[in-house]
């Protein structure tokens, strides 16, 4: 049973979760969820999608897991809408997580999850990065310097030390410039150059993240991909037309991705008439909680050219979140709440 009495849920802001979660525990839990899920350790289904377009910009996921070893169970509950910004002065993507009693299925917390997304999806591409990357990796590039891009900075210079040069691209030069900013406050050794050519921002370098959503697609059409380059991407998969152009694709969560791949296609047809290919499982070589655990194969050479994608587990975010509610309790924050007229 968790600490707070049943029927009484403890809320965290998302100011509370940037208080106590510090981005190398977050990085630590997120591998230690991929380790375990490989290792028959949590439970993540296939997480439910649904769409509200044409209608309305956006989509909203619900996404369960079950993390057996430390007995957490949870669900997180977000929504991706690209219009936000722009028309509504609001953040793209907004998130919560509930926490449940695994006994008696009680929620007992509800966390933030657009703080715990951000984090937990940078964390997840930089081990990406960390295990398919080449040996001694010195040029990283970084497409999209909005949220993502800056988690990700802040992530990839912790898993991979060597690096010495970063290059930034966005189509907002003031973007650009703050998260360069940004990193040199937290990696002053790096040499960092602004660009606005994607070509030219990949040309030569060792890893590029791509985290602008949908530019996976677009850039693996647009850029060289030359010898030991890893393209790992935030925001989109690869289509099975593309599949040639890599020896070797590595997904977080092969049923995920194929599932929504398949889903969005289907749905993007009936609406529109737009043909698509249907994606089969042998896509991708493996997933990366095996390639972590040695169970799979990563990279095999530093010739190989490999792309990396996650398509996000619940399992990453309730760590993080049941992390976020630890040292909430430890701390005296949050916001108790009765909110169920139970256990009277």
């Amino acid at each position: 049973m968790s600490a707070i009495q049943p029927g009484n849920v403890i809320v965290i802001s998302e100011h509370e979760c940037k208080e106590v979660l510090t981005p190398e525990r977050v990085l630590f839990l997120t591998e230690q969820a991929l380790a375990d899920y490989s290792n028959g350790l949590a439970v993540n289904p296939v997480k439910l999608h649904l769409p509200l377009y044409p209608e309305n910009n956006g989509w909203i996921n619900s996404m369960p897991s079950w993390l057996k070893r430390q007995n957490v169970v949870g669900n997180k509950w977000i929504n991706v809408h690209g219009d936000n910004p722009a028309k509504h002065n609001l953040p793209t993507v907004v998130g919560v997580c509930v926490l449940n009693d695994p006994a008696t299925g009680i929620p007992y917390a509800i966390v933030d999850g657009t703080y715990v997304t951000a984090m937990r999806t940078g964390a997840c591409a930089a081990i990406q990065a960390k295990y398919m990357g080449k040996k001694d990796a010195k040029i990283m590039t970084i497409v999209g310097a909005g949220v993502q891009g800056n988690t990700t900075m802040t992530m990839a210079g912790m898993t991979l030390p060597s690096i010495e040069e970063v290059r930034v691209m966005d189509i907002r030069p003031e973007a650009t410039q703050r998260l360069i900013e940004n990193a040199k406050k937290q990696y002053p050794d790096k040499k960092y150059v602004a660009y606005d050519d994607l070509a030219a921002a990949c040309a030569g370098a060792d890893i590029v993240f791509i985290a602008a959503h949908g530019m996976e697609r677009v850039l693996i059409d647009t850029i060289e991909l030359h010898k030991g380059l890893t393209v790992v991407g935030i925001g989109q998969w690869i289509i099975p037309e593309q599949r040639s152009k890599f020896d070797r694709v590595i997904f977080d969560f092969i049923d995920c991705v194929v599932h929504r791949a398949n889903q969005a296609g289907q749905y993007t047809k009936e609406l529109y008439g737009t043909p698509y290919t249907v994606m089969e499982r042998s896509i991708a070589d493996g997933e990366i909680g095996d390639v972590i655990t040695g169970k799979a194969v990563g990279r095999a050479n530093d010739d190989e050219i490999v792309f990396s994608f996650g398509v996000g587990m619940s399992i990453e975010d309730i760590a993080v979140a049941y992390e976020a509610y630890e040292k909430a309790m430890e701390r005296g924050l949050g916001t108790v709440v009765n909110l169920f007229d139970v256990g009277k």
